[in-house]
């Protein structure tokens, strides 16, 4: 009876401890945590040049007219202004730098010759600043034939640009305007520019597995399958000791012309050694296997 209790235990806890073996290998596949990115700001930047022409010549286009390319024999003077806007609303500091640079030519080489500035403007915004932009041409070209005659130069070529920065806690923009001249036009190249950044930040959510986190469920798990599987272990000890013996040593006592067998395995192992016929009798309350084989007689007393 005793080895049959042993085997159901046996059963019942090697169930047990598969089962939670599996729900601890299902842990272990969970991912532990969810990481996802939150974004609690995004700043939009934004640089623009609004301009129009004053024109000599009113039949075409009027006096004042706003175009993407400016005749240059009727073009007196381009206003305007320059506007920054920064969204959300931040305070910080800004500076405009208009320059002409005159140049020759040397090969693919640019040698700057004399440098002009027509606007240096610096300060503090908050949210954005427009500001005043004029390039006036009369004054430019005698500028531009000044700097020819001055330096014996007559192939002096003439660069102007805007360069206007802007600086937050946080962030920073830049923008360069150029002042195209070339085919008897005006027009200017990058004149819009935007930006947009964005914030954000890593949030961490733990996940969860049969009630508890992640993390905690392959502990318990994995510790619970090896709890309940150590009694297995300890259930069978004699029994893989006996497998770990010889399969012809049988363990019991010798009384005389019997021999008192110690359990059942070994019952098993003298039918297999001597192919002799089993013999249950009952005798006392209890029940007797015996096995006579070459003048010896081996019982089994299953209590």
């Amino acid at each position: 009876m005793e080895s049959k209790y042993k085997k159901i235990a046996t059963v019942v806890l090697s169930v047990a401890s598969a089962l939670l073996a599996v729900m601890a290998f299902f842990a272990f596949s969970t991912q532990a945590e969810n990481v996802r990115n939150v974004v609690y700001e995004v700043v939009e930047q934004r640089g623009e040049l609004e301009h129009y022409a004053i024109l000599s010549n009113e039949s075409i286009y009027g006096r004042k007219a706003s175009l993407d390319y400016y005749p240059a024999g009727i073009t007196e003077s381009i206003e305007g202004e320059y506007v920054y806007s920064v969204s959300p609303e931040k305070a910080g500091e800004y500076r405009m730098v208009i320059k002409t640079t005159y140049f020759v030519q040397n090969g693919r080489t640019r040698v700057q010759v004399w440098e002009d500035t027509l606007k240096d403007e610096r300060g503090e915004f908050v949210g954005g600043v427009s500001i005043p932009v004029e390039f006036n041409f009369t004054q430019m070209n005698e500028m531009l034939a000044a700097v020819k005659e001055g330096t014996a130069l007559p192939r002096l070529t003439r660069l102007t640009e805007i360069t206007f920065t802007a600086k937050t806690e946080n962030e920073s923009f830049n923008q360069t305007i150029t002042l195209n001249e070339g085919n008897s036009l005006y027009s200017f190249s990058d004149e819009s520019k935007s930006t947009r950044t964005v914030y954000s930040t890593k949030e961490v959510t733990e996940n969860s597995f049969s009630g508890v986190s992640v993390s905690n469920a392959r502990i318990l798990y994995a510790a619970m399958a090896i709890f309940v599987a150590m009694p297995v272990v300890a259930l069978n000890r004699d029994m893989l000791r006996r497998e770990k013996k010889s399969p012809h040593v049988i363990n019991g006592r010798r009384e005389g012309d019997k021999v008192i067998l110690e359990s059942e395995e070994d019952l098993k192992k003298v039918f297999a050694m001597t192919d002799s016929p089993v013999v249950k009798t009952e005798a006392g309350g209890a029940v007797i296997y015996s096995i006579a084989a070459e003048g010896t007689i081996y019982e089994y007393r299953e209590t």
